[in-house]
């Protein structure tokens, strides 16, 4: 997904003029050729990168309301849904992305996700392989290798979880912890050990406390 693929801060100030009341101002700046639907979606973007994930679905909506053809507002959207646990409105919303842009590896990343942790995993399968299918280099196989060890199927899941640390898209940190939870369950503790000490070697760099603990549970359970 690109981000802030349109950013400007005329179209910015055109939003907070129209949403503090001043639709003269707003029309006099819109009417210099800055679109509101391109308006609404920077806006969107900028409460997404915050994590203001409400406040980004109102301003996306707002965009797609104007411009309903804007499938990376879609399928940002739809990202934003799933943060907040609302499943069905980012299915909904990824769908709307695919069909508008059915060539696009990155709306079925984002179908796979929203089906993904919905619990609906047959359709995460066929929506990150069908992103695969597209360009290889782009598919989410860590989102494909969570899926594939929901489903119990740990090889699978390894396997996917080292394309994701060779192609580098994924949180590294993130990749590694699933895929030593995946050696974990089959038992194989030396290799598990090895991933979650990366994992958490990672997450102690980032800051990432939250993450640092859990890989220290998992490394409490495993007896070699």
């Amino acid at each position: 997904m690109k981000i802030l693929k349109r950013t400007n801060m005329i179209q910015v100030l055109a939003v907070l003029f129209l949403i503090g009341g001043n639709g003269l101002v707003a029309s006099s700046i819109f009417a210099q050729g800055y679109d509101r639907a391109e308006a609404y979606f920077d806006r969107g973007m900028e409460y997404y990168l915050d994590k203001d994930y409400k406040k980004s679905v109102e301003y996306l909506n707002k965009a797609v309301d104007l411009n309903p053809n804007d499938a990376e507002a879609y399928a940002t959207m739809s990202v934003a849904y799933s943060y907040l646990g609302k499943y069905n409105e980012a299915i909904a919303a990824a769908k709307k992305s695919v069909n508008l842009d059915p060539n696009n590896v990155f709306n079925y990343n984002e179908l796979g996700m929203a089906y993904r942790l919905s619990g609906n995993y047959e359709k995460a399968l066929d929506a990150y392989n069908k992103a695969v299918s597209l360009n290889s280099s782009f598919g989410d196989y860590n989102g494909l290798g969570l899926v594939y060890s929901a489903m119990g199927e740990e090889e699978e899941a390894i396997f996917s979880y080292q394309k994701a640390l060779k192609d580098g898209l994924a949180e590294e940190g993130e990749v590694y912890l699933n895929l030593g939870t995946s050696y974990k369950k089959l038992g194989q503790n030396t290799d598990a050990k090895e991933c979650l000490l990366k994992a958490k070697g990672i997450f102690v760099h980032i800051k990432k406390d939250e993450k640092v603990l859990e890989a220290d549970r998992l490394l409490e359970t495993i007896r070699e």
